[in-house]
């Protein structure tokens, strides 16, 4: 939770809802084809996600640092981020989660990601290799949850860009 605060989105959402359940919501009309992803449409699933669940990294912010990965990685991001979309995440992330995973979410949105998580995603979309079952372990073993809730993120991502 921010200084001031969690967003609108943040306090309307419906209490039971899991962080993988608020991401397939978030993500659904991407999924199916309903929607191309645009850079600007990507303020839809921050605003879901952002601050989802407790914790010093709540899973809502790992499944996007995960999505933003895979859409860095593939190219899909890179490069793309304006200052208009730049500065409505940064708000999102003020008012919505704790500094410290806000800055991770930052950090992601600019491209800078943690080596695992860039390793999994890399061997994902690599043609024929197996590393990727390695570099998953690895991430698992990453923080309570945090790299369980990034592989998340990285699998919606894939199923977003099949």
């Amino acid at each position: 939770m921010g200084e001031t605060g969690p967003c609108l989105e943040c306090r309307v959402r419906p209490r039971g809802l899991s962080a993988t359940n608020a991401a397939y919501t978030a993500l659904a009309p991407w999924c199916a084809g309903h929607q191309a992803f645009a850079v600007p449409t990507l303020l839809t699933p921050v605003k879901a996600l952002v601050g989802l669940r407790e914790g010093l990294t709540p899973s809502g912010d790992d499944f996007l640092v995960g999505l933003l990965a895979v859409l860095h990685v593939t190219g899909l991001l890179s490069g793309h981020v304006g200052a208009p979309v730049h500065a409505q995440f940064c708000q999102c992330l003020r008012l919505g989660t704790a500094q410290l995973s806000g800055e991770f979410l930052r950090c992601a949105l600019e491209g800078h990601l943690a080596e695992p998580l860039v390793l999994l995603v890399r061997a994902l979309w690599a043609p024929a290799t197996d590393a990727w079952s390695a570099h998953a372990t690895t991430l698992a073993t990453v923080g309570h949850s945090s790299g369980v809730d990034a592989m998340v993120g990285i699998a919606l991502g894939g199923r977003l860009l099949a």
